[in-house]
């Protein structure tokens, strides 16, 4: 299963049990870098081990979701959150699919570099 995130949406948690700041790691993501973090989805007493994994759009695919969310703020009368406006410059996933060395460098590589054009493309 591979889904994507957002950063309020999907409430993740550590393998200890505390709450992930989705914010806080997508931050840790440069240009061209892939974040890839272990984290557990909880649903009631089921827990189940995932991975985060976080991609950085280019700089005007980004300004224009930036646009969005400030348009659609407008729209409802309020003042955009900080943090959507600072996630807004990222792709998220979560994932079930388990690393596999080598191939699975390649297979996000390729992913982000499919999510770079499309993010790239959209401005």
């Amino acid at each position: 299963m591979v889904v994507r995130g957002h950063w309020q949406n999907l409430p993740l948690k550590s393998a200890r049990g505390k709450k992930v700041d989705t914010i806080a790691l997508m931050s840790l993501v440069g240009d061209g870098e892939v974040g890839d973090w272990p984290v557990v989805v909880e649903d009631g007493r089921d827990r189940f081990p995932m991975r985060m994994i976080v991609i950085k759009k280019s700089a005007p695919a980004a300004e224009c979701e930036r646009e969005e969310i400030e348009k659609e703020a407008r729209r409802k009368g309020r003042t955009p959150d900080p943090r959507s406006l600072r996630a807004a410059g990222y792709v998220m996933v979560v994932t079930d699919l388990a690393e596999t060395g080598c191939r699975r460098h390649r297979r996000w590589s390729c992913t982000a570099s499919a999510g770079r054009s499309r993010w790239s493309s959209s401005a």
